[in-house]
C-alpha cells in the first residue's frame, strides 16, 4: 500500500501496473496476517472478475514478472505440486475459487 492508499485502490493499481489488466467487478475476499510470529503485515485479497487487458505492464526496475493465464484446475494442480507455495497466494486462490462457486454478491 502506498501512503494513505486503501487496499482496493492498491489492488486495482497493482493489477494494471503489473499485468495491464483492469476490472470493473471487484470482490473483497479478506485478509490474512502473513507471519504472526514476526509482524502484523497483512495481505489483502480481492477477486477481479471479467478483467480486460488495456495496456502493457509497467514494471519497476526491481520487478521481473512473467504473465501467464491458467484455468482453475491448472492453478490447483500448481498448489498440489508445490509450484505455487506462497501462503498468501494459496490462500487467495482458494478464497477466489470459493467465491467463484458461490452466488455473486449484489
Amino acid at each position: 500500500l502506498d501512503a494513505d492508499e486503501k487496499p482496493l485502490a492498491a489492488a486495482q493499481r497493482e493489477l494494471l501496473e503489473e499485468t495491464g489488466y483492469v476490472s470493473e467487478d471487484w470482490q473483497r475476499l479478506g485478509n490474512v496476517v502473513l507471519d504472526t510470529n514476526r509482524s502484523d503485515a497483512c495481505a489483502y485479497m480481492f477477486l477481479a472478475r471479467s478483467a480486460k487487458k488495456v495496456s502493457t505492464p509497467r514494471l519497476d526496475d526491481t520487478e521481473d514478472i512473467v504473465m501467464q493465464l491458467h484455468t482453475p484446475a491448472q492453478l490447483l494442480a500448481m498448489v498440489r505440486s508445490g509450484e505455487m507455495d506462497s501462503i498468501a497466494s494459496v490462500t487467495c486462490l482458494l478464497l477466489a475459487l470459493d467465491a467463484l462457486n458461490a452466488p455473486h454478491p449484489s
